[in-house]
């Protein structure tokens, strides 16, 4: 899937990242599928492998030109992607602690878990760019909510914390 986003004149490294990046996923959706379990009180622990396809597709959505991404900042986007579709539904402190040590143990290529990567999309354009400045991104994120609020009949109330 996610050659099929990709340039045919791919850098060599790609032909050896991709591969690795799929087996890091199907890793990761196994210790997932087999260590969090839907319970009472935490039904949402439900995942299939349409959270596979999420990862990719958000791999696809990687600002810039393929050619200048370096091997190491697509397996953070790798990384960062991971989080996001299985980490966001990570309820409890355990679980938390047991997913990130397992993301940290298959990251590879020198990809060291970082909880300050933070990607986005809030240039607009629907690619997903590092967060560098993030005084700059909750300035933007303001702006974004009072353009929001100014065409929207009801407020939304939101708390931007750094």
């Amino acid at each position: 899937l996610l050659e099929s986003y990709c340039p045919r004149n791919l850098p060599e490294f790609y032909s050896t990242v991709i591969p690795v990046m799929i087996d890091c996923t199907c890793r990761v959706f196994q210790h997932v599928t087999s260590n969090l379990y839907p319970t009472t009180t935490t039904p949402h622990y439900t995942f299939n492998l349409r959270d596979v396809l999420k990862i990719f597709r958000g791999l696809a959505l990687v600002s810039g030109k393929f050619e200048e991404i370096s091997s190491l900042s697509l397996m953070r986007m790798w990384l960062h992607e991971v989080l996001r579709v299985f980490g966001d539904r990570i309820s409890r402190e355990k679980d938390s602690q047991w997913f990130y040590k397992m993301c940290s143990s298959v990251a590879i290529h020198g990809t060291k878990f970082h909880e300050d990567l933070i990607y986005s999309d809030l240039n607009l354009n629907n690619a997903h760019e590092v967060v560098t400045d993030m005084n700059k991104t909750i300035e933007t994120l303001n702006t974004l909510l009072v353009d929001y609020n100014n065409q929207s009949s009801e407020n939304m109330q939101m708390y931007i914390f750094s």
